[in-house]
């Protein structure tokens, strides 16, 4: 009998991660370009969609900083030559 070590699960996990995915960003093109190019959507639609999105894609209020910011400001040279 073979030994199980779990490679077809993990496969599959994988496997199952790349379509939502896939999935997210073809919802998000399409929200694009229903946004800038004139496309058609339904209100049902968008809400079909913003519900997905949330529930595949991280929501930024979500995130948490933890840690020091370390942030100097820089300098920008800018050189005009004529």
């Amino acid at each position: 009998m073979a030994r199980y070590d779990g490679t077809q699960a993990t496969t599959k996990h994988r496997d199952a991660a790349e379509k939502r995915k896939q999935q997210a960003y073809l919802i998000l093109d399409h929200l694009r370009r229903a946004a800038s190019e004139g496309h058609e959507m339904t209100p049902a639609a968008i809400q079909a969609a913003k519900i997905y999105l949330s529930k595949t894609l991280p929501d930024l209020k979500a995130i948490e900083h933890s840690g020091e910011l370390d942030t100097k400001p820089s300098a920008l040279e800018i050189t005009i030559k004529s």
